[in-house]
């Protein structure tokens, strides 16, 4: 009530209301206790005194408030209304004092100092706190500029209002569940505060003389509000700062090392200009817990999985110099530690699964004690800020050996360049440092790929072992590859060996714990596929099979769903290294790739394949001294410059059938290679080789009546090294039946299936452009031939060609004569290009008595072109008249010929005329 009385009668701002209200409570609070004062003394009661000191009464009235006008107060240091506690009272000289040696001219300047009521002084000073600053609102009353930026001083607005909590924030209620407790084990329901420490404090009309100092406990899990503030030196001569040092607790980010922020303000003298200054030199540094952090910490996610150290301490005890405060991001109380404008580079100690020590170097953000307040709002930006340093906040490992993984096998050890780390979303106010990537030298690269490792590569943990989601056997990948390695048999065997099964070319994109670098171009799928959940296309991408089909097709539609691994692995011996690859699996169902269906044929259908490369181990002495001391052995691979390589691969009963219309079947097709020799390829074909279907199913008829001896070669299986050619060609008996006559017919189909990386195609033709047909009716004949190609990819050649012809002779005594004509058409369409063309040819011959002899030839050609998007129309015509009388002959030649190129409009006139043979043609009707 006396409050509310209090702010309605003041009419000024809002400040000033709530400092009347605030005073007008203590000073109720101030007569209670006087009255409860007096009554205990009037009985001279000290268990009163006693009760009273131990109800907290007094500490309840003096929280931080503005002091009253009726209340004096010292603003020391400044803007911070301070106050000595106890039996204290200032001491001087009532007089004024002068020497007599000056005769009374010369009197002491006149000073005060604060001392013990009675007695002596503590050794350890007097207790001195800070009721009130203008600052105690952050929000409001900060000292500005004529900018509006807050003035810059040895003691910041925040700290001070620290102070006044520190020192008189007897209302301050901790966090639920971080309260002290008593003797009796009750939890404390208020802040007791611990006031400084003044050694001395002097008043004089030239200012005030302060020496204090106290440090209080980080309790900024229980009072966030303190900040992280540890620490309080101040040091005042005449009014003037000479020397002020605060402490601020809080923990180094990613890992949440310890460390105490110190910041230290010092007059320092310096010449200026030929005068000499003695301005404030700020210096900022931080001063670190080496005490050893172990991992896992309670309540990290993945029980710490996603930490590769046993423990890790920080070997920098204290920074030099650093630059003042820069927040990671606008709004954020968490600060970037920056030496000469670059990010200082902290020294770590970490020990890993197998006890090696690590030391690396590497840059800190620093987050106040209270950081935990309103961590979890601001926890993605510190980790952005953290991010977005990039290669700056990256610890530089120099290719130490350390083991990536607790718990894990010697297949992750490995050398460590480079190694990032983030906070992996922990419990609410802890860290849970985790590895983000690291780059890193993978043990056997040069063994796995045939190749010199090329330097560190980028790995990361994979969320299956972050998850523990293991497979019953425990095999576990743990981590993902960002760039993975090739591993190319091919490059060791001539370029065919592998063709006729596939070609083992894989990715190795992961490390297991148990079987080390495996087969995955993902991050964590070999845990699955172990439990039977096989994905294909991430264990084999682009591993083909007879040249066309992607394994990870066949397999996906082939096998049954429990299908196994294709197994990858590197063994060593006293005397070489083998690194192997195989797969074997059985072949169940149908599968349909672009118009080609591969089937199997029975329960014996399956695939198989094999390869390795041997290198040869030398062993190495090497003598410990130069008389001749103990020698030490060591098995030093030679590498895969001179290798054996060999690849064995089957497949077994399986049919191919081409576009719906020809199966080809297989009992067998298979090959042995060894590097450097001429690789052994088979196949082996059914007793029944080939069918046909739709148009051609009448050869089925043919190849089963027609006999091969004389009438062609029937079918064929051509084995070659780089494929097979199938191939079915008979010939037809000719047929003349009075004046008709089909003669010199042939019917084919081929089809070749490669080992490389080319489609299947399938050729159909009815006789050859080599070898026609021929074709005669009376006097009529003519021949021709027909051919198609198609591949997986449709249509890709079609060739054709029909020609005829007929000639005539007359005598009718005194005059004899022929006239004959022939014409044809040829097509061909080939990928980009169609060319169709005609002709015709007209022959006529008239002699008189022998004696006049005329003859006639007349050509026609013409031709249509199309090459991609370029069309052209071609056309040609002659005509040769010849005449012989007696002894004279002579003959005259014709010949036109156009050609131009066709467009979305039909030719203009222009196109098909010159200016030449446009007057030429007007001066013929002029």
């Amino acid at each position: 009530a006396y409050a509310d009385q209090a702010r309605a009668a003041i009419s000024g701002s809002a400040t000033r209301k709530r400092e009347a209200a605030e005073t007008a409570e203590a000073l109720v609070e101030v007569g209670f206790a006087k009255r409860f004062a007096d009554l205990v003394l009037a009985n001279d009661d000290d268990y009163g005194i006693e009760l009273l000191v131990m109800s907290g009464l007094f500490n309840l009235m003096m929280h931080p408030h503005p002091p009253s006008d009726e209340v004096t107060a010292l603003e020391l240091p400044y803007r911070l209304f301070t106050s000595p506690r106890g039996f204290t009272q200032f001491t001087h000289s009532v007089t004024p004092a002068s020497t007599a040696a000056s005769g009374g001219e010369r009197v002491e300047m006149w000073r005060t100092r604060l001392g013990r009521r009675q007695g002596i002084d503590p050794p350890e000073g007097h207790d001195f706190v800070a009721m009130w600053t203008p600052d105690y609102d952050l929000e409001e009353n900060l000292m500005t500029d004529q900018n509006g930026a807050e003035v810059t001083m040895s003691v910041p607005a925040n700290v001070r209002r620290w102070i006044v909590k520190r020192t008189t924030g007897f209302n301050e209620e901790p966090v639920e569940g971080q309260e002290e407790e008593d003797t009796n084990g009750n939890p404390i329901p208020h802040y007791r505060p611990k006031a400084a420490k003044v050694r001395k404090l002097e008043l004089s009309p030239l200012g005030a003389s302060l020496n204090l100092g106290v440090t209080w406990p980080n309790q900024a899990d229980a009072f966030p509000d303190f900040g992280g503030l540890t620490g309080w030196q101040h040091r005042i001569g005449l009014g003037r700062d000479d020397r002020v040092r605060f402490t601020e607790a809080g923990i180094l980010y990613p890992f949440g090392v310890l460390a105490t922020k110190v910041t230290l303000t010092e007059r320092q003298f310096r010449p200026s200009g030929g005068v000499r200054w003695a301005p404030l030199r700020l210096r900022q540094f931080y001063i670190v817990d080496d005490s050893p952090l172990f991992f896992p910490r309670d309540g990290q996610p993945n029980a710490g999985r996603g930490m590769p150290f046993r423990s890790l301490r920080c070997t920098t005890e204290r920074t030099p110099r650093v630059d003042p405060d820069q927040p990671v991001a606008s709004g954020q109380d968490a600060q970037k530690i920056l030496f000469q404008g670059q990010p200082y580079l902290f020294e770590f100690i970490a020990t890993d699964d197998q006890g090696r020590e690590i030391g690396f170097r590497m840059p800190q953000f620093f987050l106040p004690a209270n950081y935990k307040e309103s961590w979890e709002t601001n926890r993605s930006v510190v980790s952005d800020a953290w991010i977005d340093g990039g290669p700056r906040y990256t610890a530089n490992l120099h290719g130490q050996m350390m083991r990536m993984a607790r718990g894990a096998s010697r297949n992750l050890d490995m050398g460590v360049e480079e190694m990032t780390f983030i906070d992996a979303d922990g419990p609410p106010g802890d860290f849970a440092p985790a590895m983000n990537w690291a780059k890193a030298h993978i043990p056997g690269v040069a063994e796995i790929s045939g190749k010199a490792d090329a330097g560190p590569r980028k790995v990361s943990l994979t969320p299956n072992h972050l998850d523990a989601n293991w497979p019953g056997d425990g095999h576990r990948v743990v981590l993902s590859i960002d760039t993975p390695i090739d591993l190319d048999f091919s490059g060791d065997l001539t370029s065919d060996a592998m063709g006729a099964i596939g070609q083992a070319t894989q990715r190795i994109g992961a490390i297991s714990d148990a079987l080390g670098p495996v087969p995955l171009a993902g991050a964590n799928l070999l845990n699955k596929a172990i439990r039977g959940d096989t994905d294909w296309d991430d264990v084999l991408p682009q591993f083909k099979v007879l040249g066309k089909f992607l394994l990870k097709q066949l397999l996906s539609a082939l096998t049954q769903h429990n299908a196994r691994l294709p197994t990858f692995k590197v063994r060593r011996t006293t005397e070489e290294v083998i690194r192997e690859w195989k797969l074997q699996e059985q072949i169940s169902n149908s599968v349909n790739v672009a118009g080609v269906v591969l089937s199997p044929r029975g329960a014996a259908s399956q695939i198989f394949l094999h390869a390795f490369v041997k290198a040869t181990l030398h062993r190495l002495e090497v003598e410990a001294g130069p008389g001749g001391g103990p020698t030490s052995t060591a098995d030093i691979p030679t590498g895969v410059s001179n290798p054996t390589a060999e690849a064995h691969g089957r497949i077994t009963n399986i049919d191919l059938t081409l576009f719906e219309i020809m199966k080809v079947r297989f009992n067998e097709i298979g090959f042995d290679a060894v590097a450097g020799k001429k690789p052994d390829a088979r196949v082996v074909m059914n007793a029944d080789p080939m069918e046909f279907y739709g148009p051609l199913e009448f050869l089925n008829g043919l190849k089963d009546l027609i006999p091969t001896d004389g009438l062609g070669h029937g079918p064929m299986i051509n084995p070659l090294p780089t494929g097979v050619d199938a191939r079915f060609d008979i010939g037809l008996p000719n047929l003349v039946l009075g004046a008709f006559s089909l003669k010199n017919m042939t019917l084919g189909a081929q089809t070749i299936i490669p080992f490389q990386d080319r489609p299947v195609e399938l050729t159909f033709n009815f006789n050859e452009r080599q070898r026609p047909f021929e074709l005669a009716v009376a006097g009529i004949g003519g021949g021709g031939f027909f051919m198609m190609t198609v591949d997986t990819g449709g249509v890709k050649e079609i060739e054709a060609a029909l020609e005829f012809g007929a000639s005539v002779s007359m005598s009718i005594g005194v005059a004899s004569g022929s006239v004959s004509i022939k014409g044809g058409v040829y097509f061909r369409h080939a990928d980009a290009l169609m060319i169709f063309e005609g002709y015709v040819e007209l022959r006529g011959r008239l002699s008189v008595l022998k004696l006049i002899t005329v003859s006639l030839v007349f050509n026609l050609a013409l031709a249509y072109e199309k090459r991609g998007d370029r069309k052209l129309v071609r056309g040609e015509a002659s005509l040769r008249v010849e005449v012989e009388v007696l002894f004279f002959s002579t003959s005259v030649t014709l010949r036109v010929e156009r050609s131009f190129d066709t467009g979305d409009a039909d030719p203009l006139f222009i196109d098909m005329h010159s200016r030449n043979d446009w007057l030429a043609h007007c001066n013929a009707f002029a």
